[in-house]
Protein backbone atom coordinates (compact mmCIF):
# COMPACT_ATOMS: atom_id res chain seq x y z
CA UNK A 1 0.00 0.00 0.00
CA UNK A 2 1.32 3.65 -0.66
CA UNK A 3 1.99 5.42 2.37
CA UNK A 4 -0.83 7.85 2.72
CA UNK A 5 -0.79 11.26 4.33
CA UNK A 6 -3.54 13.50 5.91
CA UNK A 7 -3.41 16.15 3.27
CA UNK A 8 -3.32 13.92 0.02
CA UNK A 9 -4.79 14.00 -3.08
CA UNK A 10 -6.47 10.66 -4.03
CA UNK A 11 -7.68 10.00 -7.49
CA UNK A 12 -7.44 13.91 -8.03
CA UNK A 13 -10.57 14.43 -5.91
CA UNK A 14 -10.21 13.19 -2.72
CA UNK A 15 -8.47 15.11 -0.04
CA UNK A 16 -7.29 12.64 2.75
CA UNK A 17 -8.37 13.97 6.39
CA UNK A 18 -8.13 11.52 9.10
CA UNK A 19 -7.41 7.70 9.11
CA UNK A 20 -10.55 6.01 10.73
CA UNK A 21 -10.18 2.49 11.03
CA UNK A 22 -8.13 0.17 10.12
CA UNK A 23 -8.29 -3.71 10.00
CA UNK A 24 -6.17 -6.35 8.42
CA UNK A 25 -6.92 -6.15 5.39
CA UNK A 26 -7.90 -2.91 5.07
CA UNK A 27 -7.68 1.08 5.95
CA UNK A 28 -10.72 3.82 5.65
CA UNK A 29 -10.18 7.46 6.16
CA UNK A 30 -12.89 10.33 5.95
CA UNK A 31 -11.78 12.37 2.66
CA UNK A 32 -13.48 15.29 1.19
CA UNK A 33 -14.78 15.09 -2.18
CA UNK A 34 -13.11 18.17 -3.55
CA UNK A 35 -15.68 18.57 -7.22
CA UNK A 36 -19.06 17.94 -4.97
CA UNK A 37 -17.50 19.25 -1.32
CA UNK A 38 -18.91 16.47 0.60
CA UNK A 39 -17.30 14.00 2.95
CA UNK A 40 -16.70 10.85 1.71
CA UNK A 41 -14.99 7.23 3.20
CA UNK A 42 -12.01 6.21 0.94
CA UNK A 43 -11.26 2.32 1.84
CA UNK A 44 -7.38 1.20 0.94
CA UNK A 45 -6.44 -2.14 0.67
CA UNK A 46 -3.35 -3.10 2.86
CA UNK A 47 0.27 -3.81 1.20
CA UNK A 48 -0.11 -7.26 2.53
CA UNK A 49 -3.01 -7.80 -0.07
CA UNK A 50 -1.65 -5.21 -2.82
CA UNK A 51 1.64 -3.72 -4.09
CA UNK A 52 3.85 -6.34 -1.98
CA UNK A 53 2.73 -9.25 -2.49
CA UNK A 54 4.67 -12.47 -2.94
CA UNK A 55 4.22 -12.26 -7.17
CA UNK A 56 2.08 -10.60 -9.22
CA UNK A 57 -0.55 -12.89 -9.33
CA UNK A 58 -1.60 -12.69 -6.13
CA UNK A 59 -1.70 -9.20 -6.66
CA UNK A 60 -3.97 -9.27 -9.48
CA UNK A 61 -5.95 -11.78 -7.05
CA UNK A 62 -6.30 -9.51 -4.17
CA UNK A 63 -7.03 -6.35 -6.74
CA UNK A 64 -9.67 -8.70 -8.29
CA UNK A 65 -11.21 -9.45 -5.27
CA UNK A 66 -11.42 -5.76 -3.86
CA UNK A 67 -13.20 -4.85 -7.29
CA UNK A 68 -15.73 -7.93 -6.98
CA UNK A 69 -16.13 -6.23 -3.52
CA UNK A 70 -16.97 -3.17 -4.19
CA UNK A 71 -18.98 -4.08 -7.47
CA UNK A 72 -21.34 -6.60 -5.18
CA UNK A 73 -21.65 -3.63 -2.50
CA UNK A 74 -22.59 -1.50 -5.24
CA UNK A 75 -25.26 -3.39 -6.39
CA UNK A 76 -27.15 -3.28 -3.31
CA UNK A 77 -29.71 -0.32 -3.39
CA UNK A 78 -30.95 -0.56 0.87
CA UNK A 79 -31.07 2.50 3.55
CA UNK A 80 -28.88 0.22 5.72
CA UNK A 81 -25.77 -0.20 3.56
CA UNK A 82 -23.93 2.18 2.55
CA UNK A 83 -23.38 3.38 -0.60
CA UNK A 84 -20.14 3.20 -3.18
CA UNK A 85 -19.21 5.74 -5.15
CA UNK A 86 -15.97 5.39 -6.70
CA UNK A 87 -13.35 2.30 -7.57
CA UNK A 88 -9.67 3.49 -8.57
CA UNK A 89 -6.10 2.94 -7.59
CA UNK A 90 -3.24 4.89 -5.80
CA UNK A 91 -0.14 5.53 -6.98
CA UNK A 92 -0.75 2.54 -9.88
CA UNK A 93 -0.71 -0.27 -7.12
CA UNK A 94 -3.52 0.53 -4.42
CA UNK A 95 -6.96 0.02 -4.89
CA UNK A 96 -9.22 2.10 -3.26
CA UNK A 97 -13.21 2.11 -3.42
CA UNK A 98 -14.96 5.33 -2.34
CA UNK A 99 -17.97 5.18 0.07
CA UNK A 100 -20.59 7.73 1.10
CA UNK A 101 -19.79 8.75 4.89
CA UNK A 102 -21.61 8.15 7.70
CA UNK A 103 -21.61 10.12 10.91
CA UNK A 104 -22.10 7.92 14.06
CA UNK A 105 -20.70 5.43 16.31
CA UNK A 106 -19.69 1.99 14.78
CA UNK A 107 -20.75 -1.30 16.65
CA UNK A 108 -17.20 -2.18 18.12
CA UNK A 109 -16.96 1.36 19.89
CA UNK A 110 -20.17 0.74 20.71
CA UNK A 111 -19.77 -2.05 22.54
CA UNK A 112 -16.51 -0.85 24.16
CA UNK A 113 -18.76 1.43 26.39
CA UNK A 114 -20.81 -1.34 27.30
CA UNK A 115 -20.03 -4.96 27.52
CA UNK A 116 -23.46 -6.07 25.53
CA UNK A 117 -26.09 -4.82 23.71
CA UNK A 118 -29.70 -4.55 25.22
CA UNK A 119 -32.28 -6.90 24.13
CA UNK A 120 -34.22 -4.48 21.78
CA UNK A 121 -30.83 -3.05 20.98
CA UNK A 122 -29.59 -6.02 19.29
CA UNK A 123 -33.13 -6.96 17.96
CA UNK A 124 -33.30 -3.73 15.93
CA UNK A 125 -29.64 -4.12 14.95
CA UNK A 126 -30.44 -8.15 13.87
CA UNK A 127 -33.95 -6.74 11.71
CA UNK A 128 -32.12 -3.81 10.21
CA UNK A 129 -28.68 -6.32 8.94
CA UNK A 130 -32.13 -9.18 8.18
CA UNK A 131 -33.80 -6.67 6.08
CA UNK A 132 -31.11 -6.28 3.38
CA UNK A 133 -31.14 -8.35 0.24
CA UNK A 134 -28.89 -7.96 -2.49
CA UNK A 135 -30.53 -7.68 -6.44
CA UNK A 136 -29.69 -11.61 -7.88
CA UNK A 137 -29.60 -9.92 -10.86
CA UNK A 138 -27.37 -7.68 -10.24
CA UNK A 139 -24.86 -8.72 -7.85
CA UNK A 140 -21.96 -11.25 -8.72
CA UNK A 141 -21.92 -15.04 -7.25
CA UNK A 142 -19.30 -15.02 -4.63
Amino acid sequence: MADLHKGELIGERYRLEDRIGQGGMASVWRAKDETLDRPVAVKFLHSGYSGAPDSVGEQEEATDGFLREARIAAAVRHRNVVAILDFGTHQDTTPFMVMEFLEGENLQDRLGRRDRLSRDEALRLILAACAVEPAPQQAEPL
